[in-house]
């Protein structure tokens, strides 16, 4: 109890040396301190090295599964403090993007909010796109809504181009289109670049709906003439 003890305390002063010797002396990494592991620790005071370390060894489960009582996992704290590398590190590692967390969105929208460019741009790569305009936080804004308020251009432009939805509202019955035309922070160029995007990505979407339905009406008619081919059963035996 005293090494892991020890344990999160080098997490929390980013001392990389008594990490290693602690893990070499047997230290358990399943041991939790409010409720999660020390490489929870080292993300969230912003010890890069140290999360990195601790990333290498520690139980995937527990990178996923624990929020502190503040709410997080440990990705999101990556993400809130901008460190990509450790993002990286931990979605090598089995780190889910779409876990969310108890304020309903998932770590990219830390990024966002923290307005951490790389980091936002790195997670909305591998970010479910329904999350960014489907999860409201409990302040009422999506991640995409954050992402127009901060004037973060590229990551709205490739969010939108990824099939975002600027049409959803927040709390307050705007949607992130209503934010964008209204903004200063928006050229009239990247406007319109932003309008073009998401009509491709909306009429993608509606090429990609027609196919399925195209496909499935014909796996239909396939299903009705092979049952309309099959030989009646012969008649029981009197």
């Amino acid at each position: 109890m005293q090494a892991a003890r020890t344990l999160f305390n080098a997490a929390r002063d980013g001392n990389v040396k008594d990490i290693q010797k602690l893990l070499k002396a047997g230290a358990d990494l399943n041991n939790l301190e409010n409720n999660v592991p020390a490489v929870w620790d080292a993300a969230f005071v912003g010890h890069e090295e140290a999360a990195m370390v601790l990333l290498s060894v520690t139980d995937s489960r527990l990178i996923n599964n624990k929020h502190s009582y503040f709410g997080s996992t440990m990705l999101h704290l990556a993400a809130q403090n901008g460190k990509e590398n450790v993002i990286q590190a931990a979605l090598a590692q089995g780190a889910n993007p779409d876990a969310l967390n108890k304020y309903n969105v998932p770590a990219v929208y830390n990024a966002v909010y923290a307005g951490n460019k790389k980091a936002a741009l790195a997670l909305l790569e591998v970010t479910d796109i329904r999350l960014l305009s489907n999860k409201h936080s409990y302040f009422g804004s999506t991640t995409l809504h954050i992402a127009v308020k901060e004037a973060m251009v590229d990551f709205v432009k490739a969010a939108v181009l990824k099939g975002a939805d600027l049409y959803v509202k927040d709390a307050g019955g705007k949607t992130a289109l209503d934010i964008i035309t209204k903004s200063s922070a928006f050229t009239r160029e990247q406007k319109a670049e932003i309008l073009k995007k998401a009509a491709w990505a909306r009429r993608g979407s509606l090429v990609m709906l027609r196919r399925r339905c195209k496909q499935a009406w014909e796996a239909e008619m396939d299903a009705k003439e092979a049952a309309a081919q099959a030989p009646c059963p012969a008649a029981p035996d009197p």
